[in-house]
């Protein structure tokens, strides 16, 4: 029996790919980040394509985190069933997020020019975590499943309202084909013809893309996107 199906081992700690799965997939939903397609191409070298978190790693890496130096092909490793840091938690969420991170922290075990600083300053003035009571953050430490569980809660809850670090982009027009497989897109209202196709899935984005006719236009939040075929 796979125990593993049905509990969510709420005091395990949570490793990096967990994360990735779990930050990713909240900000896909509550559209923050775009749908992407899988990519064929090998990332990091301990976790290969066939790996369920090859797509979340990915992901990660494109968005700036770039593993451990490795000796390998790939040249940097995920160690994606290490557990992760309070601090390594903070970055990758804000990353996924688009989350502008600004200040310097005032926890006695915070050094105000580690790398973290900023991520725990703008964490807790947004009221996304808090530190303990005899006054440390404890960035080294470790999260469990439903501690990281919280904080996600909190991003979503207020995913409107949170410092973007890159302003919205502006619409332009772009070719594009329905065959490339090559598609970076986030959930989408299509409008084909005289009526909207609700896209929440890439399926339905590959449907939206080849049932349209020549000049017809996909508007998405990266831009409006006119196909030739």
């Amino acid at each position: 029996i796979n125990t593993e199906v049905s509990n969510f081992y709420p005091n395990r700690s949570i490793t990096r790919a967990e994360l990735a799965k779990m930050a990713i997939k909240s900000a896909q939903y509550k559209g923050k980040l775009p749908v992407a397609m899988v990519s064929t191409d090998q990332v990091f070298c301990d976790i290969p394509t066939s790996d369920w978190a090859h797509e979340f790693a990915a992901l990660l890496a494109s968005k700036g985190i770039n593993g451990i130096t490795a000796n390998c092909a790939q040249g940097k490793k995920f160690l994606p069933t290490q557990p992760v840091t309070r601090a390594e938690a903070l970055k990758m969420l804000f990353l996924v997020y688009s989350i502008n991170i600004s200040g310097t922290s005032n926890f006695k075990d915070v050094d105000q020019a580690a790398w973290y600083s900023s991520y725990v300053a703008t964490a807790t003035r947004l009221g996304l975590v808090n530190g303990y009571p005899d006054g440390t953050f404890r960035p080294n430490g470790l999260l469990t499943r439903a501690e990281m569980s919280k904080v996600i809660s909190h991003i979503m809850d207020s995913s409107n309202s949170l410092p973007s670090a890159s302003p919205t982009p502006t619409p332009q027009q772009t070719q594009a084909t329905g065959n490339t497989g090559s598609f970076t897109l986030p959930t989408v209202n299509t409008p084909h013809g005289s009526h909207q196709v609700n896209v929440s899935t890439e399926a339905e984005l590959r449907e939206a893309i080849g049932n349209a006719e020549p000049g017809d236009e996909i508007i998405l939040a990266a831009g409006i996107y006119r196909l030739s075929h």
